[in-house]
C-alpha cells in the first residue's frame, strides 16, 4: 500500500541540503514549503503556550483560552503535516497558507486590542516569510489577513501602551507596503537567480546523462563485438575466469569450445569482405538461436568464435550438443542473392582436466580446433595432451624457421632432368633444404607447410628464385642447347598480388633469360578461382617463363582442366611411377596419361624413377623426360659442378 506521506520529517539541515541539491523546480518548491512549515509550526506551538499565559493575564475566560490554544495547536499540526502529504505541491502550499491565514485571523480576532506593537511585529515577520518564498500563494493569503487587520484598525483603535493615532497608522501602512514591495522585488530577483541555478543544474544533469550514456556506449564497445553484437574476446575471457574462480574449490567441470569457420578466407577473397561480414552475422544469429540459455557465445576475432558451456554435462552430452550446433551450418547461407555453403571446425577443452586457467583453457580448445582442421575440417575434436606437444614443436620450429631465414641456413640442391631419347641433361629441379643447427638437414616437407601458414613462404620463395637466377648465369656456359631450372612455387606465393612483379624484378635485375626458368605449380591453385589462376599463368608465359604442372593426378583437377591450362610441361606424380610393374592394368594408366598430354602438345616428365623397369617402360611409352634416383640424386654445388664438367 502506498504511503500517504511523501517523506518522513526532516531536520532543518536536511531540508536545507535538499533545497540546495534539488533536481527540479518542483522538488525545490516542495522542500521550500517543508522549510516554511518547519519554522512556522514551532512558532504556533509557542503561540499556543503564550496564549495560556496572556489569556489569564488579560482576563480571558478559560473556555476562550482553551479554544484558542487548541486552535493554534491544530494550525501548527496542519501546517507541518500538510507539507509532507503525497499530493501536488500546489495543494500543499494552499493548505499551509490557509492555516497561516487562520492563525493570523485568530490572532487579530483575539488579541488585537491587547498586543499593539507586538502584533504588528508578528505581522512584519510573517510578511517577510511570505514574500521571500518563490511561491506567491502565501503572500496572497497574508494580504487577505492584512485587509482584515487594516479594516479593524480603521474602525476600532487599538488599546496600546503607546499613543496610537491615524498618522501612526498611515506610517505603519506605508512601512508594510514598502516591506511588501521590497520583498517582492527581492523575491523576483531571487526567483531569477534560482531559475538560472536550476537551469545550470539541469544542464549538469543532462551532461551527467550524456556522460552516463557515453559510458554505457564505451562499455558496449569494450565488451561487445561491433559487427555481430556478440561478447568480444575480453568479455569471453572475463566470463571464463569468473567460471574458474567459482569452481576453483569444487573443481566442478565446464567446457570451452573454440569454433573456426572453414575456408572463410575464400569467402573474403572471392565474394569480398562485405560478404564475409554478412556470413559472420548470420553465423552469430544461428548460434545465438540454438545455444542453451546458460551458455555464452562470443567472437574472439576474425572468423574465430568461442562457446562457453557454463554447465556440468558429460562428454557424451557435450558431443551431442556440439553436433547439434554444427548441424546449423548444413543450411546454405544467402549472400547477395547467392547461396554459399560453409562449415566449421570445433575444438573442446574441459576445466579442470585440460587446464586450470582461462588462457590455458582457451589455448587447449584452440589446439583441439587446429587438430580438427588437420583431420579434414568440419569435425569436432576433444583436447588431448599430445596435441599440446605437437603444437609446441610446431611453434618451436616456426621460431627456428625465422631464425634460419635471418642466419641464411637454407641451401639448394639440384636434381637433373634427362631426355629419354637423346639421353642428355636438359635441366634441373631446384630443391630447397634447411640446415638447422638443432634438427640437422630438413627436407621441404618438414618446414614448407609451416612457412605457408606463417607467411614466411614469400621471403623463402624470393630467396630461392634469386639463387636459381644466379645458378642459371653460372652454368649457362656448360650447355650448347637451351635448358631450364625448375622452381617449385607454393599456392600461397601465387595468391600474393605482388608475386608476378616480384619475379619480374628479380629477372630484370639479374639479367637472366626468363625462358631458362620453369615454375612448377600444383593443381590446388585452381580450386577456388580457376579463371584468376589461368590469367596469372598467361601473364607469366607472356613474360617468357615456362610453366609445369606438378604432382598431376593427386589433386582435384584431374584430366578435365588440362585443355584449359596454358602449361608447357606435365609432371606425373611419383605415386603413379611407384605402381609400375608387370601388371598391365596399372601400367596402362600411365601410358594413357602420356598419350593424352602429347595430344595436348605438352611435354611429360616422370618423377621418382628408381629402377630399370620403370625407365624402360617410360621410354617405350615415349615419356619425354625422366627424373629420379636411378639417374641422379639431388646434387649440391660441388657435385653439380663435377657433373657439368663431365657433361661438357
Amino acid at each position: 500500500m502506498k504511503s500517504k506521506f511523501l517523506f518522513r520529517p526532516l531536520s532543518l539541515t536536511q531540508i536545507i541540503e535538499r533545497i540546495e541539491y534539488s533536481e527540479s523546480y518542483i522538488d525545490f518548491k516542495n522542500y521550500e514549503n517543508i522549510l516554511f512549515s518547519s519554522v512556522v509550526a514551532p512558532m504556533l506551538i509557542l503561540a499556543s503556550i503564550a496564549n495560556i499565559f496572556f489569556g489569564f493575564f488579560w482576563g480571558k475566560s478559560l473556555q476562550s483560552i482553551l479554544i484558542f490554544t487548541f486552535s493554534f495547536l491544530l494550525y501548527s499540526i496542519g501546517i507541518f503535516y500538510s507539507s509532507y502529504l503525497n499530493i501536488n505541491y500546489k495543494y500543499k502550499v494552499h493548505i499551509s497558507s490557509f492555516f497561516s491565514f487562520l492563525a493570523i485571523s485568530t490572532t487579530i480576532y483575539l488579541y488585537y486590542e491587547n498586543m499593539g506593537f507586538l502584533l504588528w511585529f508578528i505581522i512584519f515577520i510573517i510578511t517577510i516569510l511570505a514574500t521571500t518564498r518563490t511561491d506567491k500563494t502565501l503572500i496572497i493569503y497574508t494580504i487577505a489577513g492584512y485587509i482584515m487587520l487594516f479594516t479593524k484598525s480603521f474602525f476600532k483603535q487599538a488599546n496600546t501602551y503607546v499613543k496610537f493615532d491615524y498618522l501612526f497608522f498611515i506610517v505603519l501602512v506605508i512601512m508594510i507596503i514598502f516591506i511588501i514591495i521590497s520583498s517582492l522585488i527581492i523575491n523576483v530577483l531571487y526567483r531569477r537567480i534560482l531559475s538560472k541555478k536550476i537551469a545550470r543544474y539541469n544542464d549538469l544533469l543532462n551532461q551527467k546523462e550524456e556522460i552516463k550514456e557515453s559510458h554505457e556506449k564505451l562499455k558496449q564497445i569494450a565488451y561487445n563485438d561491433s559487427l555481430t553484437g556478440l561478447p568480444n574476446r575480453k568479455m569471453v575471457l572475463e566470463q571464463l575466469n569468473t567460471m574458474i574462480n567459482l569452481n576453483s574449490e569444487t573443481k566442478t567441470p565446464f567446457a570451452m569450445v573454440f569454433v573456426d569457420l572453414d575456408n572463410f578466407k575464400r569467402i573474403n577473397d572471392t565474394l569480398g569482405h562485405f560478404a564475409g561480414d554478412e556470413i559472420l552475422c548470420q553465423v552469430s544469429n544461428r548460434l545465438k538461436s540454438i545455444i542453451d540459455s546458460h551458455d555464452l557465445v562470443g567472437r574472439l576475432g576474425g572468423d574465430e568464435l568461442a562457446l562457453l558451456i557454463r554447465r556440468n554435462i558429460t562428454d557424451k552430452m557435450l558431443l551431442s550438443y556440439i553436433e547439434k550446433i554444427s548441424s546449423t551450418f548444413e543450411e546454405p547461407f544467402e549472400i547477395q542473392g547467392k547461396f554459399t555453403k560453409i562449415t566449421a571446425s570445433f575444438g573442446i577443452a574441459t576445466f579442470p582436466y585440460d587446464a586450470e586457467t582461462g588462457n590455458d583453457l582457451l589455448k587447449a580448445a584452440d589446439t583441439a580446433m587446429y587438430k580438427s582442421k588437420e583431420l579434414g575440417k568440419n569435425t569436432i575434436q576433444f583436447y588431448q595432451k599430445e596435441m599440446k606437444k605437437n603444437i609446441l614443436l610446431k611453434i618451436e620450429l616456426e621460431n627456428r624457421l625465422i631464425h634460419g631465414i635471418k642466419n641464411k641456413e637454407f641451401f639448394l640442391e639440384y636434381q637433373p632432368f634427362y631426355d629419354t631419347k637423346k639421353e642428355h641433361i636438359v635441366g634441373f629441379e631446384a630443391l630447397i633444404r634447411w640446415n638447422s643447427p638443432s634438427h640437422g638437414i630438413l627436407s621441404p616437407a618438414n618446414f614448407i607447410p609451416i612457412a605457408e601458414e606463417t607467411g614466411l613462404i614469400d621471403e623463402i620463395g624470393k630467396w630461392v628464385i634469386e639463387e636459381v637466377c644466379k645458378k642459371v648465369i653460372e652454368i649457362k656456359g656448360y650447355f650448347e642447347r637451351p635448358f631450364v631450372i625448375s622452381i617449385n612455387v607454393s599456392p600461397v606465393q601465387i595468391k600474393n598480388r605482388n608475386f608476378l612483379s616480384q619475379i619480374k624484378n628479380i629477372v630484370e635485375n639479374t639479367g637472366v633469360d626468363p625462358s631458362y626458368l620453369e615454375f612448377e605449380i600444383t593443381e590446388s591453385i585452381f580450386i577456388h578461382n580457376i579463371e584468376a589462376a589461368i590469367e596469372m599463368i598467361k601473364e607469366m608465359k607472356s613474360f617468357g617463363f615456362r610453366i609445369a604442372l606438378d604432382d598431376f593426378g593427386t589433386g582435384y583437377s584431374s584430366l578435365s582442366y588440362l585443355t584449359k591450362l596454358p602449361i608447357d610441361t606435365l609432371k606425373i606424380d611419383k605415386s603413379f611411377i611407384d605402381n609400375l610393374n608387370t601388371d598391365d592394368k596399372k601400367n596402362s594408366i600411365v601410358g594413357s596419361i602420356i598419350s593424352l598430354v602429347h595430344n595436348l602438345d605438352m611435354k611429360v616428365i616422370a618423377e621418382g624413377v628408381e629402377n630399370d623397369f620403370q625407365m624402360n617402360f617410360l621410354k617405350n611409352e615415349s615419356c619425354d623426360i625422366i627424373q629420379g634416383f636411378l639417374l641422379s640424386h639431388p646434387l649440391g654445388d660441388i657435385q653439380m659442378h663435377r657433373l657439368l664438367c663431365n657433361y661438357k
